[in-house]
């Protein structure tokens, strides 16, 4: 269902003003003061960089070396790749979403010959397209039936087929809860209702569309998928829209399309406004998912200080022209914990971090000059106390001053041998390494490491065990990240240990059993920020009240 090659960004064109009508949009007021629920971890002040790996970018994947493979999994958190180019790949990468089109059926393919009743037809019974690419009465796909149960079911076998080569998930397009269907000229044109015997009207559209989604949520459980869909679907009342909200549950990912760059995006509080946009994404978080922000060109550092604006520590960045030859030291940017949602500050979008601050200013508004909270560093390396921002500018303003490209995450697989990017247990006094027999489950868990990291521990027996680990950056606020999984436990309260980062406790008789919901054999991943103490970080793990202490991996990540 992919088209190599194919920049798969029509169904997110904004409308010019002469078509709001079609869409039934009325104005929004989005206020700037940002989203109810606000990440305090300092993962929401690093970049996660999702790149959509078109053709082009063959050269790249074709047959890279080992240490390119390597680069590829600690650069990229997300690739979205073709089928099948890429199912032979999926070993050495095992983080790519294949894409897949929502309803297109292409022209002259083998399904449009043997189930002609899939595709919509207009009151006269003439095959209806989706109109992207059309010419000459034609268009390259045809637009297929969601609402046809016989086309559901074939779609997500294939899916099914196509996440069978050891695909992480989905990059689904054209998740279109506004009309994209129209003639072979790529004129919008109403399709007959085969249900109702009559033209389809925009809310029977919504409601095939959202059942489509969650018919493949409920099939695909564990399987992440990422919808590009429109970000404007609903109107001013998107928020109670209950077609919408079914659209956003099914998804673990929303890709932003065209991202805060898109030139159709205005300053104000309009319904085509960066707030508005913005509160599109609120509204995403709030149901419990993730974006990502596609930027088709950061536009200097503006896209950048836009992600940053709504970053919630799960979100992804994708920067356009992003190749491990054309690596960009902004995404290597560490801004530490938010401080709180985005403001109004002097007339410019601002969020603080712990480590520096993100300004933006708005599409049409005036050139501003402010003072900063002290000297700061650019991304260009330059310090300055005093930035001007011209419309549709941003800047992102690290305290620290640290050179982010010189910052190494370092991880451990702990009592084991290397596994991938994770090296030999090291830095480490006391306790024993122990094999884990069992497969440790990592299905679900957010930034679960290789599961081979899970397949080793190290635990005490009856005494301590310490990491030190040094060569850190003084000052620079890093993310430990723990990998835990129990092999021993098959109840609650059997094994609960402490664990203390720099002579602070972050875990109290904590329970790895509990944590994965009464499961062994079940990834648990913790994250807690820590500043090193004279360049190094000190992890120690004690028994509790029951068992012995244990950790499978350790990561500290810039």
């Amino acid at each position: 269902m992919y088209f190599k090659g194919k920049t798969p960004i029509r169904a997110k064109k904004m409308p010019t003003i002469s078509s709001i009508s079609k869409f039934i949009i009325t104005a929004v007021t989005i206020a700037a003061s940002g989203s109810l629920a606000v990440a305090q971890t300092s993962a929401a002040g690093q970049v996660k960089v999702t790149v959509r790996a078109e053709s082009g970018f063959d050269v790249f994947t074709n047959s890279p070396s080992a240490s390119l493979e390597s680069w590829f999994r600690n650069k990229f958190y997300r690739m979205q790749v073709s089928t099948p180019y890429f199912d032979g790949r999926t070993g050495w990468y095992p983080n790519a979403w294949a894409y897949i089109d929502l309803y297109s059926i292409y022209r002259g393919s083998s399904i449009a010959n043997q189930h002609p009743n899939w595709i919509l037809k207009d009151s006269s019974g003439h095959n209806m397209y989706i109109p992207y690419g059309c010419s000459n009465g034609t268009c390259p796909q045809y637009a297929g039936d969601p609402g046809n149960a016989d086309f559901r079911n074939w779609w997500i076998s294939n899916a099914k087929k196509v996440l069978s080569h050891g695909y992480k998930g989905l990059w689904i397009d054209d998740v279109n809860l506004v009309f994209r269907v129209g003639d072979g000229n790529g004129n919008f044109v109403s399709p007959h209702d085969p249900r109702t015997g009559r033209a389809m009207t925009q809310d029977a559209w919504e409601g095939y569309v959202a059942g489509f989604l969650k018919q493949i949520r409920s099939s695909l459980p564990n399987a992440e998928l990422v919808h590009n869909s429109i970000w404007f679907a609903g109107g001013s009342a998107r928020d109670q829209d209950s077609h919408v909200i079914d659209e956003i549950n099914a998804a673990n990912y929303i890709n932003c399309e065209r991202g805060i760059s898109d030139s159709g995006l205005t300053g104000g509080t309009g319904a085509w406004s960066v707030n508005a946009f913005l509160g599109f994404i609120d509204h995403v978080h709030a149901l419990g998912k993730s974006v990502i922000m596609n930027e088709y060109s950061l536009n200097g550092e503006y896209g950048l200080a836009g992600y940053f604006l709504v970053s919630q520590g799960n979100d992804l960045l994708s920067g356009g022209e992003t190749t491990p030859d054309q690596w960009w030291n902004g995404y290597d940017v560490a801004l530490g914990t938010p401080q709180g949602k985005r403001y109004t500050w002097n007339q410019l979008l601002r969020r603080d971090f712990s480590n520096g601050i993100v300004l933006l200013n708005l599409p049409g508004s005036p050139r501003i000059t402010v003072s900063l909270p002290g000297s700061m560093k650019r991304i260009n390396g330059s310090w300055v106390s005093s930035i001007t921002l011209s419309a549709g500018q941003g800047a992102v303003l690290s305290r620290s001053g640290l050179d982010t490209q010189s910052v190494q995450a370092v991880r451990i697989d702990s009592g084991g041998a290397q596994v991938s990017n994770f090296a030999p247990d090291t830095y480490v006094t006391g306790g024993h390494s122990d094999a884990i027999n069992g497969g440790v489950n990592v299905s679900g868990v957010s930034n679960a490491a290789p599961a081979g990291v899970y397949q080793t521990k190290r635990t005490t027996g009856g005494d301590t065990f310490t990491y030190n680990i040094p060569n850190l950056e003084s000052g620079h606020r890093y993310t430990v990240r723990l990998h835990f999984a129990d092999d021993i436990s098959n109840g609650t309260g059997q094994r609960l240990f402490n664990v203390s980062i720099n002579g602070s406790s972050v875990l109290t008789n904590f329970d790895v059993f509990a944590a994965a919901g009464k499961q062994f054999y079940k990834a648990v991943v913790k994250d807690f920020p820590a500043t090193p103490d004279g360049g190094t970080i000190t992890i120690k793990f004690t028994s509790g009240r029951a068992g012995n202490a244990l950790v499978n991996g350790i990561e500290i990540i810039p």
